[in-house]
């Protein structure tokens, strides 16, 4: 049987707490004191979902892991929050966008979670934030070619493997990548798979212009003869099972 309100009243109450000081209006000292108590809490959880899964039970073992990743979605929120105070802005969206994947993943990892915290509607409210702090970005996918998947939950490296991607099993969210052999073209998308490969800035007549601040600087070290620009993307694949980054300058000429 599924945990109940009541039993984890204690973990409910923080959790529509930090919901309340998921606002960049809030006080910064509030919001950094909530984040490390939230941490706290994660280790508590943590604790309580070992015992459901000694005990095999996935139901609650699963709902443990959605309380997680909800406040772990919080926590990002208030990072993003805090660096738009300090003037951060690539890491405030950088955090934001990590805020909206663990609220879905909360979802992936049990439904019901949203009966009780309005989970869709607080992703919802994530969209929104992006779309009224941050101008429009342009998004990038990276065309690739991947001879095998990895399987965070059996650690398998093998087309063998039978988990299901963005399912949970036992208190894991099971997210399969591929392991990238060689990346061979960029292109720029509406809807990106992963929202952290995006355009960083681009450079045009000697002045480059941040995507996320538009601030404009003189750099005349990189500049483009004739018509055109240098644009500095910022590109992701999954090597093994950590996700590397790369900076790199592609140079696009103009019609």
């Amino acid at each position: 049987m599924k945990l109940s309100e009541i039993e984890l009243e204690q973990e409910f109450n923080f959790i529509r707490f930090m919901m309340r000081v998921c606002h960049i209006s809030c006080n910064k000292s509030i919001q950094k004191n909530t984040f490390f108590v939230a941490e706290n809490f994660l280790s508590h959880l943590k604790s309580k979902k070992i015992v459901y899964i000694n005990n095999l039970d996935e139901v609650n073992a699963n709902f443990i892991l959605s309380l997680e990743l909800i406040i772990k979605s919080m926590q990002y929120k208030i990072f993003s929050d805090l660096n738009i105070k300090f003037e951060e802005a690539n890491l405030a969206l950088d955090y934001l966008i990590e805020s909206q994947k663990y609220a879905e993943y909360a979802l992936l990892a049990d439904i019901e979670i949203d009966s009780y915290f309005s989970i869709f509607e607080f992703s919802e409210e994530l969209i929104c934030v992006e779309q009224v702090c941050f101008p429009r970005q342009q998004y990038l996918s990276l065309g690739a070619f991947y001879h095998e998947n990895y399987c965070n939950i059996c650690k398998s490296k093998s087309e063998k493997c039978n988990h299901i991607d963005r399912k949970p099993y036992m208190g894991e969210l099971c997210l399969i990548k591929p392991l990238v052999k060689e990346w061979f073209q960029t292109s720029f998308v509406e809807i990106p798979k992963n929202k952290h490969a995006r355009l960083l800035s681009f450079i045009e007549n000697n002045i480059e212009t941040n995507c996320v601040t538009l601030e404009k600087k003189p750099n005349p070290e990189n500049s483009v003869n004739g018509h055109g620009r240098i644009v500095n993307c910022r590109m992701l694949w999954q090597a093994e099972s950590k996700e590397e980054i790369i900076k790199t300058l592609l140079r696009f000429i103009s019609d």
